[in-house]
Formats: structure tokens, sequence, C-alpha cells
């Protein structure tokens, strides 16, 4: 366990942080007057979730690799970050729409049925929690896995210092 504390962490900080985005959206009134900004508003999240791997990636190289790191090693690392931030998805979802932000799925089907792109029987069914729960672990494994390949061959190191 030791080994991956590093990981563990990140994965922490990374779902903390996707809790608070959504808290800021929900108090810049993007789940009610503003709704139709939050799909704009949810993209910019990839800004905070990109630093915050790369920064996951910098601290497993310099503070257990100290200094080198192979490619494999970084993609592994983010990949565990990436598996561990998809296990916390659901509980995440599950205080945000329960506690956090209960009206924003109402009102997001309100919204796609008064501008004609749903009908209500399929926006019920696509913005419900259950889907946000799938559509947000789907999507968190999905770029997480691929922001992994991408931050870990920038940050492989010629030769690899011993862990």
């Amino acid at each position: 366990m030791r080994e991956y504390k590093i990981e563990i962490k990140w994965a922490i900080i990374f779902s903390s942080a996707s809790f608070l985005w959504i808290a800021i959206a929900k108090y810049l009134g993007m789940f009610d007057s503003k709704i139709e900004q939050f799909p704009t508003f949810s993209m910019l999240f990839l800004i905070p979730a990109i630093l915050i791997l790369v920064s996951a990636i910098r601290d497993k190289k310099m503070n257990f690799y100290r200094g080198g790191i192979m490619f494999k090693d970084a993609f592994v690392s983010g990949l565990i970050i990436t598996l561990i931030v998809t296990l916390l998805t659901p509980i995440i979802q599950f205080a945000i729409h329960s506690f956090l932000a209960p009206e924003y799925l109402p009102n997001m089907i309100n919204y796609s049925v008064a501008k004609n792109e749903m009908n209500p029987e399929d926006a019920e069914n696509f913005f419900s929690i259950s889907s946000y729960i799938i559509q947000s672990s789907i999507t968190s494994l999905g770029m997480g896995a691929f922001t992994s390949i991408v931050v870990a061959f920038f940050f492989k190191s010629k030769t690899k210092k011993s862990a």
C-alpha cells in the first residue's frame, strides 16, 4: 500500500477538486438561471484535471523514483490514479446530486425538453443519477487513461533511477 500512497493522495485531491468545481458551478447559478452555460463550464474542468495529473506524476517521479521515471511507470501511476478516481466517482456523483445540487438533474430535464433537444422520457433517462454515475465513470476512465499516456510521455526519463 505504501507504494501507492502518492496515487491515493492525488486521487483524493482530484475527486475533491471535481466536487469543488461543481460547488463553484452551483454558486455561479449554472444549475438554474445559467444552466445553458454548464456544459461549457464543465469542459473547463479539463484544465485543473490535467494539472492535477501532471502534479501527481511529477510527485511520483520526484518523491518515489527520485527524479527518474520510465514511461511505463509514469503511465501505470496515472492509471492507478484514474482507477481510484473512477471507483470514487459514484460516491462523488451521489453526494453531488443528493446533497450539493439536487436541483440539477430535474432542471436539466426541464431545460432539454423546453429546448426541444429531447423528449421527456429520453431526458428523464439521460438525466438520472444512475445515468450520470455511468457517464462520469466512463468519462473518468477514458480521459484519465488518455491523459496518463500523454503526461507519461512528457515525464519519462532517459534512464530510470532506482526506487
